[in-house]
């Protein structure tokens, strides 16, 4: 089978977590089903953005796009996997949409290529309605090669995409009309896009990589503290402003020596780093806080392997693949009921509780600051894999991608 992925989100330099789950699905797949072809269509994803209110980074920007005008256009990442480059110049999306055109002619563009070099597709995959979606559209109108969209917006459709009046644009609800099928990544966020009036999608939901985040058995050594971590982007919808009044309440229930075995460390960067800092020295918290900054995957894996819980305070997840990663690697939850969790989170490892509720929280954090010990590590990451897998993922996607490119079921 050959598919043509067109990734609303995507690594760039500067930005290199961007949409970086997208990535690595395309290599898990590739791994799994080494008999397939998969192209990548990259045309910067935000990387070569206009500013009209920042001129000198305008000029570094288009500085970069002669640059990437001239680079390598293609790079395997696996020998079956492959990203076609065609960088585009981006603006405000206030303006012909952030120059979608230009965008679709470089993604017709990259399927000329990829058909020269594979054949042409059997189906086009888009994450996410606008741009991919969008862009996956017109390709398949002007060449009739099926396409499916699988949606990862949280907040569905993210404000930018309504009208005034509460309508949703025709930038999203032309592709979703179009598409041969729809896939939402959880049960919630299937329920927040039929509340908006759209057609139940499938539910496939995102895969974890079982081979790199791994199971660490290595047990702590006597007096190591105990390490709560949270790895999200630092903005309000991400909750650790919450996480942070929960963890006032919880230390002040401790004694001394159950202070000292406590830590809290907090990955990821984003808008609200330095009002969050300054919140935490106003509480008075910041001795028992380690901010990590944004972490590389290899530096999450340390921190998950080395960490007691994971929290995850959100207001809003279409998924919550961070939690995932912390379920594949044997460790017990703490989560917010804010969509994407509650498909994942069980008595058996972890916890839910209600969003923006600090004191709830923080109790759920003095329960398992006393009893983690009780989870079973190994069965933890046992159930994970047994619904989230790149291998069982795989097959979902795969019995999809049969059915909207018209081919017989796998055997």
């Amino acid at each position: 089978m050959k598919i043509l992925l067109i990734p609303s989100w995507y690594p760039r330099p500067g930005n290199p977590l961007s949409g970086i789950f997208l990535k690595e699905q395309a290599v898990s797949i590739g791994r799994v089903r080494p008999g397939w072809k998969i192209a990548v269509a990259v045309w910067g994803q935000r990387r070569h953005t206009l500013s009209l209110r920042n001129p000198f980074k305008t000029l570094a920007v288009l500085a970069d796009f002669l640059q990437a005008q001239i680079g390598n256009k293609k790079r395997f990442l696996l020998p079956n996997v492959c990203e076609y480059h065609q960088p585009t110049l981006e603006w405000s999306k206030r303006w012909k949409q952030g120059n979608i055109a230009g965008m679709v002619r470089a993604c017709r563009k990259i399927l000329g290529r990829v058909d020269r070099d594979w054949g042409e597709p059997d189906l086009i995959h888009a994450h996410v309605a606008f741009p991919g979606g969008w862009i996956a559209m017109k390709l398949s109108q002007a060449t009739s090669v099926p396409f499916l969209i699988t949606e990862h917006m949280g907040d569905f459709p993210f404000i930018e995409f309504r009208n005034s009046d509460g309508t949703i644009k025709e930038a999203i609800r032309e592709p979703w009309h179009c598409a041969r099928a729809v896939v939402a990544v959880s049960p919630a966020q299937a329920e927040r896009i039929v509340s908006k009036g759209f057609p139940r999608p499938l539910i496939i939901p995102n895969m974890v990589d079982e081979d790199f985040f791994n199971f660490n058995a290595r047990g702590k050594m006597v007096g190591q503290r105990f390490v709560f971590f949270s790895l999200a982007a630092l903005r309000t919808a991400k909750g650790i402003r919450d996480l942070l009044q929960a963890a006032v309440l919880f230390l002040s229930g401790l004694d001394d020596a159950g202070k000292n075995r406590v830590e809290f460390r907090i990955g990821g960067g984003g808008e609200e780093a330095v009002s969050l800092k300054a919140l935490a020295r106003e509480l008075k918290i910041h001795p028992w806080l380690r901010w990590l900054g944004p972490l590389s995957r290899t530096r999450a894996l340390e921190m998950f392997h080395d960490c007691d819980c994971f929290v995850l305070p959100s207001h809003l997840e279409s998924f919550g693949l961070a939690l995932l990663e912390a379920l594949a690697c044997g460790k017990p939850v703490i989560a917010t009921r804010c969509g994407g969790p509650e498909s994942m989170v069980t008595p058996e490892n972890g916890m839910l509780v209600g969003r923006q509720n600090p004191p709830e929280l923080a109790r759920a954090m003095t329960e398992m600051f006393r009893s983690a010990r009780e989870y079973d590590g190994p069965l933890i990451r046992r159930q994970a894999l047994a619904k989230f897998s790149k291998t069982v993922v795989t097959s979902r996607i795969e019995t999809v991608y049969r059915e909207v490119a018209g081919k017989e079921p796998a055997p």
